[in-house]
């Protein structure tokens, strides 16, 4: 063995408000994540997108093209990303179209029990 010295950091949280199992089949659908992204900045993502204070949600573009204003606006402390991604988890509608609104978590967990 080198003698190198092993570090272990958490760079990942899950956040969810699904009611179910973690198998769920639509679970991975509502779940949030707030991911490190170097020095003591975090992100709020679904896996494409980030989400800024306001809940609204852009397209993460690759590290060399992220502006600093993209930066300034979906970057935050880690109290503050796991607090924002609890305000948007149950807030999180899948299915919505012209003539729906979708179903939250907890309304598609119950749709997966009665099938």
């Amino acid at each position: 063995m080198s003698g190198a010295e092993v570090f272990t950091r958490p760079t990942r949280y899950e956040v969810t408000a699904w009611p179910g199992p973690i198998d769920g089949v639509n679970r991975s659908l509502y779940v949030l994540y707030v991911e490190w992204r170097g020095g003591d900045r975090w992100c709020v993502t679904d896996g494409t997108c980030c989400y800024r204070k306001d809940g609204h949600k852009s397209y993460e573009t690759n590290p060399s093209s992220r502006t600093d204003r993209f930066k300034r606006a979906y970057r935050f402390s880690l109290d503050e990303a796991l607090a924002l991604a609890q305000k948007v988890a149950p807030k999180i509608r899948v299915g919505a179209g012209p003539n729906r609104k979708g179903m939250n978590a907890a309304e598609m967990w119950e749709w997966e029990q009665a099938r």
